[in-house]
């Protein structure tokens, strides 16, 4: 099971950049979530580092797929876009459920998020529906060393 690197290198961007975003709080109005100040602060600080690591940890998966067996490479990346898929679901109800409450203006994170989700399990769905010769890893022979 090979994935599309480009799959990968998306789903690994997004997830970093929303890790930036949660960890540093730049882009997106938090104040909708009332999270201000308090232990809702610092949960989604936690849950941007655990998405920043996941980002970094595709990279250098993906980095170091030449160099280690080739399947076991593919089932981390499987682990790892499993885990962010699993990972969104409650963030997304949290800007969901914001949305609701507060109106269109968490609208923009919710959508990050679910785009997040969609890559996620499109690169997810498209790995199990690709035969052998259409995986497309750039000067890729197929080989494992």
């Amino acid at each position: 099971m090979l994935y599309r690197w480009w799959q990968i290198v998306l789903v690994a961007v997004m997830c970093c950049a929303l890790g930036i975003n949660y960890t540093y709080y730049t882009w997106l109005d938090y104040e909708i979530l009332g999270i201000s100040k308090g232990r809702l602060s610092t949960s989604l600080q936690v849950w941007g580092y655990i998405l920043l690591a996941l980002g970094l940890l595709m990279f250098a998966t993906l980095a170091a797929r030449k160099k280690i067996n080739v399947k076991m490479i593919d089932k981390q990346l499987e682990i790892f876009i499993t885990l962010i898929f699993v990972l969104q679901l409650p963030i997304i109800s949290l800007w969901f459920m914001a949305m609701f409450m507060q109106g269109i203006e968490a609208l923009p994170g919710g959508l990050l998020h679910l785009l997040l989700l969609g890559l996620a399990a499109y690169s997810f769905l498209s790995n199990h529906h690709m035969s052998d010769k259409q995986h497309s890893y750039p000067n890729d022979t197929g080989q494992s060393s």
